[in-house]
C-alpha cells in the first residue's frame, strides 16, 4: 500500500510538469437591473466562481449566491484543458450550514458552450453576458501556458 501511494504521488507530480496548458474560467453573478432605455444591465455583484482545469476534462461548479437559507444560485458545467467550457445556471437547495445539496434544481439558463476549440461544439470564444429572469452573469475564460 505504501509503494502504491508513493507511486501515485510521483506520477501526479511528474504529470503536472508534462501538461503545458490549462484553462481558467471566471463566472460572476449580478442582480439584473435596467438602464434609462429599459435595457438589461448587471447591477449589484452577488458572487463569483472559477473553474480551472490543467489535466484532461473535469466537472466544475460553484455557489454564487444565497437566495435564502434553503436555496442558492450555482453554475454547473464542464471544463477542459484545450479551452472548452460549457455551463448552466441553477437554483438549488442547500443544507442548514450552506452546503449545496443539488436537490430540487430550477434551471435559470440552458447549458451552453461559451468557449470551445472544437468545430462540432461551436462557441463565440469571447467574454459573454448571460441574461436570466432575475440575474445576469459574465463569463470569461483564458487558455494559459505554463512556464
Amino acid at each position: 500500500m505504501k509503494k502504491l501511494l508513493i507511486g501515485l504521488l510521483v506520477l501526479g507530480s511528474v504529470s503536472s510538469y508534462a501538461i503545458k496548458t490549462g484553462n481558467i474560467c471566471t463566472v460572476a453573478l449580478f442582480e439584473k437591473n435596467t438602464d434609462a432605455y429599459g435595457n438589461s444591465i448587471p447591477g449589484k455583484a452577488l458572487g463569483v466562481g472559477t473553474a480551472v482545469d490543467t489535466m484532461g476534462t473535469s466537472a466544475a461548479f460553484s455557489k454564487l449566491h444565497d437566495v435564502s437559507r434553503k436555496r442558492a444560485v450555482i453554475f454547473r458545467g464542464v471544463i477542459d484543458m484545450a479551452g472548452a467550457f460549457k455551463t448552466q445556471f441553477e437554483e438549488v437547495d442547500q443544507d442548514k450550514s450552506g452546503r449545496i445539496t443539488f436537490q430540487n434544481p430550477t434551471l435559470l439558463s440552458k447549458e451552453n458552450y461559451y468557449y470551445s476549440p472544437y468545430p462540432e461544439q461551436p462557441a463565440k470564444n469571447k467574454p459573454a453576458l448571460v441574461e436570466m429572469q432575475d440575474y445576469m452573469a459574465t463569463i470569461s475564460c483564458i487558455l494559459y501556458k505554463k512556464y
